[in-house]
């Protein structure tokens, strides 16, 4: 079953930057320039989303418990946000073919990227935490200890 949700939690995640993506585009250029500048952008953002991605495990945020929406998990994902921003300013700084200009258009797709993400998360939390409980009993043969 935990197999089940990180599959979830990560297809959502990769869902949400798709979204991202096309939600940036959209917003940060003219509407002619949506088909020029999607093509533009795709490659190099779509290589640093792999990257960002292996930040997410290496943060080990595909770990269902440990990836609970809760005050420990924000600190963690600024946390990583930062260090992704960090990652996403050099590899457009060290990448000399990308066109694409990083200083605003990464800061955006990164905001709107990890809203998102963090939106989704919160939903697939509130939406699937009574399906997936961990059940348990605690079995006492001692009559001492009865609860």
């Amino acid at each position: 079953m935990n197999t089940y949700r990180k599959s979830l939690v990560f297809i959502g995640d990769i869902i949400c930057f798709i979204g991202s993506f096309f939600l940036f585009i959209a917003g940060a250029f003219p509407k002619h320039e949506f088909l020029t500048q999607s093509r533009a952008h795709a490659l190099p953002l779509g290589i640093l989303v792999i990257i960002w991605m292996g930040i997410f495990f290496i943060f080990n945020f595909y770990d269902v418990q440990k990836s609970k929406p809760d005050m420990l998990f924000l600190r963690n994902f600024l946390i990583a946000g930062l260090i992704m921003l960090g990652v996403g300013f050099a590899f457009f700084y060290i990448d000399p073919v990308t066109s694409v200009s990083p200083k605003t258009n990464l800061v955006i797709f990164e905001g709107i990227s990890l809203a998102l993400i963090l939106a989704w998360r919160r939903f697939f939390y509130l939406t699937t935490s009574s399906v997936f409980h961990t059940r348990f009993a605690i079995v006492c043969a001692d009559e001492r200890h009865q609860f």
